[in-house]
């Protein structure tokens, strides 16, 4: 152990001899790692966890329609309705979209993004709110719902100043009046990647405000469905039962479904949101980020190998008086992993 600490002394000691080539070798890799470390948080919020909130993100997958000029589409209500009657591959599926709407309190008002939603939202994704509850999946979808909403946490800190009897507060969206029920998570933000919603609304309120189609209307495709997969059900196995369900609509539905199809997304890639922008760009940069931080550890092994050329009288010295060839190597490789420890702190300074 007290040999350890003599090399990293001695270490320091060394990298303090030549300041200029330890500070340009530290920034190198300040700059590689740091270039990784923002590349790689981009990995984990798009791909590893597309949904912040939501626990079991792998088990989700994304709809869309696709037409006969092989434009993509939404899903419509009544599509939904009859994907969801698989219950023996799909736990359930949500549809929403996402609206910009008026809110006002008393003399307070602001523009705030809603999400209307069907009414299971919250219990397919197993989001619970830290106060009240969310909507009843059996009335929220009927016409004679109840003007309900549920508001995120950090609409309820700005908006309404952390109001510990929220629950009582009925407020309007544009003009409309909905009771507060539930605050939602402070770590959930929605269905659609780069988008935060201050608001989540019953879908079946899409009259109330004059925006998109009818729940009713087969061919009112404007829900962004999302599905959440039965336990042990994989992905190819969805996407056969969804090329099915395709087959019989196209025959039950022939006027609104005709050469039509559905497909379906891991939740990774779905077209609606940032994913759906990103995802290519989003790969190229890895791909970048990986060859720059590689280019710059070569040429820094370089820089290393011939700085220990010059070195050789030292170690020859070191040699003689009885230090062995393994503690020589120990002695090196603890300056490169000072060295390293350096350019991993840089790294770490840039990218947050």
């Amino acid at each position: 152990m007290f040999t350890f600490w003599q090399d990293i002394v001695y270490g320091w000691r060394q990298l303090w001899k030549s300041p200029v080539f330890s500070l340009i070798a530290a920034l190198s890799l300040a700059v590689g790692v740091g270039a990784n470390t923002v590349v790689f948080s981009w990995l984990e919020s798009l791909v590893i966890r597309p949904l912040p909130g939501v626990v079991h993100c792998e088990g989700m997958a994304v709809f869309t329609f696709v037409d006969p000029t092989g434009e993509r589409h939404g899903l419509s209500y009544p599509e939904i309705q009859d994907l969801s009657a698989h219950r023996e591959i799909f736990a359930g599926i949500v549809g929403s979209q996402q609206w910009l709407l008026r809110l006002q309190d008393g003399e307070h008002q602001q523009w705030i993004w809603a999400q209307p939603s069907t009414g299971n939202l919250f219990q397919v994704l197993e989001v619970k709110p830290v106060l009240g509850r969310s909507f009843n999946p059996g009335s929220a979808d009927k016409p004679s719902a109840n003007p309900e909403i549920v508001i995120s946490y950090r609409c309820w800190e700005r908006f309404f100043g952390s109001d510990p009897k929220i629950l009582e507060r009925t407020v309007q969206l544009n003009r409309q009046s909905f009771h507060i029920v539930g605050v939602a998570p402070p770590d959930f933000y929605g269905t659609v990647g780069g988008l935060h919603f201050d608001v989540w609304v019953p879908a079946v309120f899409q009259r109330q405000f004059k925006m998109n189609g009818s729940l009713d209307d087969r061919d009112g495709r404007w829900l962004y469905a999302m599905a959440k997969l039965q336990p042990g059900v994989s992905f190819n196995q969805a996407r056969a039962m969804t090329e099915l369900v395709s087959r019989q609509l196209e025959k039950a539905y022939p006027d609104t479904n005709r050469d039509c199809s559905f497909r379906l997304y891991h939740i990774w890639q779905s077209p609606y949101g940032s994913p759906g922008f990103f995802n290519r760009l989003f790969f190229i940069l890895i791909v970048v980020t990986a060859l720059v931080l590689l280019l710059i550890l070569t040429n820094l092994a370089n820089l290393l190998l011939a700085k220990a050329t010059t070195r050789h009288r030292e170690l020859a010295i070191r040699q003689a008086m009885g230090a062995s060839r393994l503690r020589l190597i120990r002695q090196l490789l603890t300056e490169t992993l000072l060295l390293g420890l350096l350019g991993g702190l840089g790294g770490a300074i840039l990218a947050f």
